[in-house]
């Protein structure tokens, strides 16, 4: 569905519901944060091939690179939300928490090397160890889920209405694709406060069914 089917839709709900007028901002800060209450739940859930699917859309891959201001570290990527995996040199590299790291490195036997890279994170990016001491310059490539853009439903005044504008500069449909929408609807709803009854949920299900096929 487009932002604007599932905000007309939500207006809906709220007066059936009795909430009142739901206000573009409000909705617009719960679509925010229903996305990313989606994005959570499936990164953190088992990998089925719809989950896969469903975080297709938030996957980037990036090349980082060495900051001596940045706390001495490869700084994180655009909208670094979730670490999935990086290689170092083309080696993959193994993160580790903060706790295991000095024991790796004055290791004998598992200490990291350029085939076995290790690395940790801090609040300025990763730390990235291909020896005993700290990499500061190699090529870094992390593949990560990235926190999509806020979705955003825009509007025009018109005669003292506002007007759905879908060419707004700010305008922002959903990232994440359709088969996540309905989640993402009982989302928005409970940060709304909207009770969605059963026959809601087959009213937007025939909705969601005939703007999948367009």
């Amino acid at each position: 569905m487009t932002i604007d089917e599932l905000y007309r839709f939500v207006q809906f709900l709220a007066n059936k519901d009795q909430r009142g007028f739901i206000k573009p901002s409000e909705f617009n800060l719960a679509a925010t944060r229903a996305q990313l209450d989606i994005i959570e739940e499936k990164f953190k859930s088992e990998n089925t091939h719809k989950n896969l699917d469903d975080l297709a859309p938030v996957v980037e891959k990036a090349t980082i690179t060495y900051n001596s201001a940045n706390n001495g570290a490869f700084s994180f990527p655009t909208r670094f939300l979730h670490f999935i995996s990086m290689t170092f040199n083309g080696s993959t590299v193994e993160l580790l928490g903060h706790e295991k790291l000095q024991n790796r490195l004055s290791s004998e036997l598992v200490a990291p090397t350029a085939a076995y890279p290790v690395a940790v994170m801090i609040d300025d990016g990763f730390e990235i160890f291909a020896s005993s001491t700290e990499a500061t310059s190699g090529t870094c490539i992390i593949t990560y889920i990235k926190e999509p853009l806020a979705p955003t439903w825009t509007s025009t005044v018109v005669n003292g209405v506002a007007v759905y504008n879908a060419s707004a500069s700010d305008a922002q449909e959903l990232t994440l694709p359709t088969s996540t929408h309905k989640d993402i609807l009982h989302k928005i709803l409970e940060y709304v406060g909207v009770s969605l009854r059963e026959a809601d949920i087959t009213s937007f299900g025939s909705s969601f069914d005939e703007s999948s096929k367009e």
